[in-house]
């Protein structure tokens, strides 16, 4: 039976495509899994239908296009073909069984099981994303939905709002994208870039990390306010400094101080960022790093990092973690500022014993006249982070 443009069901035919059932729904149309049966094989694809009471033939075809120059990658979908049978268009693209990984986080509890898993997926992600990038395509909606699972393996999908970044803009009168994964630039109505697909992969990072989004308000103006003015809440504690270091550089507010591209941001999830690597000298200079040495400078990384986090405990009155993450930094690195942090925060407790033992140490800024934020105020402007 050839399909109804108006009403779509199990057994109609589009084309050569059999419809099985609907995967899913949205603004542009439905998702349908499809057969396609030949007199030698019967092979299942993805069919997205568009709406026909709103079909829009220039954007289903900038769709189609980017798609298509975007597809050739392991972590991206590929467009089978995009083509209109009897009126109604269709865009062809092949079927992941695994779903999605807003499916995937649904059936774990709403985050990675593991911190593993979470790596996993991201480090796929952005893979699939440089080579979008390198193509010069931003997403422009990468978000769990849009991300497919095969086997495990991340395949970013749907390229509806995708652009080439020489033709980039922000001239909507209405939000494009899906708000929880804007950054704020896209959410100001400026300009889009490279960092803007970046943000919404460390949202999706820290979503799969937590099990919540980094920022969420029922509220749209709300939202988009927090996403503008405000930070996260701390990670977990079980969450390594360095995922805690490539979250917070993706989330930076300034585009300009995200990763510069995806493939820095694969980097420093590997654990070689570009500033590591240009401080070790290489093998043509004659200079070897012994073991040890390579030790000690990721101690003294790691150190800072506590102390940036200890710091950031503080604040939020966390005393039980701000006390863990700067002792383990003056474990790391015995130095000044973590030893009057510290003293700081035992003062604050009541501890003084303690507070003088590393004010010994470390020196002490502390004025008992002077009220106890302005104390770790100076602290902070004395020791930038």
């Amino acid at each position: 039976m050839i399909v109804n443009i108006n009403k779509k069901q199990v057994g109609d035919k589009i084309g050569n495509y059999h419809l099985i059932r609907e995967l899913g729904r949205g603004g542009f149309g439905e998702v349908w899994l499809a057969e396609k049966k030949s007199t030698i094989i019967s092979t299942k694809f993805a069919l997205k239908i568009a709406r026909n009471d709103r079909i829009d033939f220039q954007s289903i075809q900038q769709e189609a296009i980017l798609w298509a120059k975007a597809s050739g990658h392991p972590n991206v979908l590929p467009i089978i073909e995009a083509d209109e049978y009897n009126g109604q268009i269709i865009i062809v693209s092949e079927y992941v069984s695994g779903g999605s990984l807003k499916d995937w986080l649904i059936q774990n509890g709403g985050k990675a099981p593991s911190q593993k898993d979470a790596i996993e997926i991201i480090t796929g992600l952005l893979s699939g994303l440089s080579y979008l990038h390198r193509k010069k395509i931003i997403h422009r909606d990468l978000k769990p939905a849009n991300i497919l699972l095969q086997d495990g393996n991340p395949r970013i999908a749907d390229f509806g709002i995708s652009e080439l970044e020489k033709n980039s803009s922000n001239n909507y009168d209405f939000i494009v994208g899906t708000p929880e994964y804007m950054p704020p630039e896209v959410c100001r109505g400026e300009l889009i870039s490279f960092q803007s697909d970046i943000w919404a992969v460390g949202v999706i990072f820290y979503e799969l990390l937590t099990g919540r989004k980094p920022f969420e308000d029922t509220d749209q103006t709300r939202l988009v306010a927090k996403i503008c003015s405000n930070f996260p809440s701390p990670l977990p504690y079980e969450v390594s400094l360095l995922c805690e270091k490539v979250i917070q550089k993706a989330l930076e507010k300034s585009p300009k101080d995200r990763f510069t591209s995806a493939e820095q941001m694969l980097d420093w999830l590997k654990g070689y960022s570009d500033k590591e690597k240009n401080e070790i000298p290489s093998v043509s200079n004659e200079i070897e790093i012994s073991e040890e040495e390579t030790i000690v400078r990721k101690k003294m990384d790691f150190a800072e990092l506590r102390y940036i986090r200890g710091l950031n405990f503080f604040v939020r009155r966390n005393y039980k973690r701000a006390i863990a993450d700067l002792s383990e930094a003056i474990n790391l690195r015995p130095e000044p500022k973590f030893y009057q942090a510290r003293a700081l925060l035992y003062r604050r407790l009541g501890k003084d014993d303690l507070a003088r033992e590393d004010e010994e140490k470390g020196g002490s800024i502390r004025n008992s006249n002077e009220d106890f934020y302005s104390v770790l105020f100076r602290l902070l402007k004395r020791y930038p982070l």
